[in-house]
């Protein structure tokens, strides 16, 4: 079960939480345009699962879905990522200067 949250970050790291949803998004990545059908004969799952999946990552805005007749064809937003990347970055700078940090110290601290 899945708590829905108001916070876009926060959408896009639940959505990304799932290996299917990643797997989902890595193909929309690299063919934009596909299908639901075409999407889900590709993965070992039913139809009503994955469409709960491609549901998440649209909420996300992780990708995007255009109806032409009965076809739903969707594509990754790649912008959406950008939350995510900005959030990891100024954590990583933050872990990677404290662990610098803390590799002086011990080094000083063994002199």
């Amino acid at each position: 079960m899945t708590i829905e949250s108001h916070n876009p970050l926060d959408r896009v790291f639940q959505a990304l939480a799932h290996p299917t949803r990643r797997k989902m998004l890595a193909q929309l990545m690299s063919e934009p345009g596909t299908s639901a059908g075409t999407l889900a004969a590709r993965f070992d799952a039913a139809q009503p699962t994955l469409s709960r999946h491609l549901l998440q990552l649209e909420r996300a805005g992780l990708v995007t879905r255009q109806v032409k007749g009965r076809s739903h064809l969707f594509c990754a937003n790649a912008e959406a990522l950008s939350l995510a990347d900005a959030w990891l970055t100024d954590h990583r700078a933050f872990w990677t200067g404290s662990l610098q940090r803390l590799g002086r110290f011990l080094d000083e601290d063994e002199l």
